[in-house]
């Protein structure tokens, strides 16, 4: 499963890519930076919101499930 969540995820930054190569070579530059700090969080983002759908499944949403993806 966190497979497919990151594929989708990879599919979405190289659009992302396709564009960025076609801007001029310093906005490539600073959108690749920004990719590359995406691509922490995203990596981290992606079994965030599968935990906080079973936390919220198991007991409810006072617990850290919403204020983990706030904070990450």
């Amino acid at each position: 499963m966190i497979s497919d969540d990151q594929a989708n995820i990879q599919t979405e930054v190289t659009g992302q890519q396709l564009p960025i190569h076609k801007a001029t070579s310093p906005d490539a530059a600073r959108l690749r930076q920004s990719e590359v700090q995406c691509s922490g969080p995203v990596t981290v983002y992606v079994p965030l919101p599968t935990v906080q759908e079973l936390c919220v499944s198991s007991s409810g949403r006072q617990r850290s499930g919403p204020r983990t993806g706030r904070m990450a």
